[in-house]
This record gives structure tokens, C-alpha cells and sequence, in this order.
């Protein structure tokens, strides 16, 4: 929703301030599918990524406690993100 504010300029050309949203991103985003993702969906593959990292670490120093972490903050990363997605009826 777009608001006109009025500076106090009898000149309605750029004298006249937008505010709100942009219709741009009311409509979403057709190029970056991060802008359209929340931020919790973001925080989840955040931590999928993280844990996939931290578990890979943990193979190559060859801690399996390290590695198991990893995986389990991967698999709750994973678990998270699929429970939030959107269900068809």
C-alpha cells in the first residue's frame, strides 16, 4: 500500500514523498528465491548448512563426536526446513 506525504511544496512533482512497501516487493521477488523465503526457512538452511560443514570437519580432523553433531544439526536443519514448507491439501 502506497502513502503520499506532502512535503509542503505547492510543486506535486518530486515534492511529494513515497513511503511503504514497494510494489516490487508486495508482488516478490521473480529473480532471488531468498527474498522470498522467511527468515525462520533461512535460519533453518543456515543450520543444515552448518551442521553439513561441522560434520565434514568432524570427518576429516576424525572426531566422531564432532561428526555426529554435525549430523545432527544437519538432520535438524533438514527437518525443520521440511516441516515448514507449505502442504498441498
Amino acid at each position: 500500500m502506497w502513502v503520499e506525504v506532502a512535503t509542503g511544496v505547492s510543486d506535486p512533482g518530486p515534492s511529494l514523498q513515497m513511503c511503504g512497501p514497494s510494489p516490487e516487493r508486495e508482488q516478490g521477488s521473480a529473480g532471488n528465491p531468498l527474498q522470498d523465503r522467511s527468515l525462520g526457512e533461512l535460519g533453518l538452511l543456515g543450520l543444515t548448512c552448518g551442521g553439513l560443514l561441522v560434520g565434514w570437519v568432524g570427518v576429516v580432523l576424525v572426531s566422531e563426536w564432532v561428526a555426529g553433531a554435525g549430523v545432527l544439526m544437519g538432520a535438524a536443519g533438514l527437518a525443520g526446513f521440511w516441516l515448514s514448507q507449505p502442504k498441498d491439501p
